[in-house]
């Protein structure tokens, strides 16, 4: 069976997208590993927790990426950056979320209808 995620990768049609894939260093061997995405679907998220993880997610790579603390080698037993990085990021995603209010009742209408 097929992996679904290869179409986003392969075929004349998507060739516009594999520079997105490439920008962060996306090797050609380690775009035909399995992609991780998330897909938020949770009427109680809200900006703050988005931007809340964006910047927690994208600090934490960094760091790790650049080997100024070793986070994927002191927890992940040296996996990828991108681990702690998903992790953390979801850390602060539930924490931000929680700690502001939630969308009004306006915007959950209009998004979710």
């Amino acid at each position: 069976m097929p992996q679904r995620g290869l179409a986003a990768k392969h075929g004349v049609e998507r060739t516009p997208y594999r520079p997105l894939f490439k920008a962060p260093d996306l090797l050609d061997e380690r775009l035909e590993r399995p992609l991780v995405g998330v897909v938020d679907t949770w009427k109680r998220a809200n900006r703050c927790g988005a931007l809340a993880s964006t910047v927690v997610g994208l600090v934490v790579y960094a760091i790790d990426r650049l080997k100024l603390v070793p986070i994927s080698a002191i927890l992940f037993r040296g996996s990828d950056p991108v681990i702690p990085g998903v992790l953390f990021s979801l850390v602060a995603f539930l924490i931000a979320t929680y700690l502001t209010p939630p969308p009004s009742k306006r915007a959950i209408q209009l998004f979710w209808g």
